[in-house]
């Protein structure tokens, strides 16, 4: 994404370094959560 809205233009070594910037997505496994959730009622 960063090449098509960069934060700054690119017009030095420091401005490109601002805009390298990454993404990261957490996506949880609902499985293992549903378990746990089914699970925390049985003591």
């Amino acid at each position: 994404r960063s090449s098509y809205s960069p934060l700054v233009e690119n017009t030095s070594k420091d401005n490109m370094a601002k805009n390298r910037r990454t993404r990261i997505v957490v996506i949880p496994n609902l499985d293992k959560f549903f378990a746990m959730l089914d699970s925390e009622g049985e003591i």
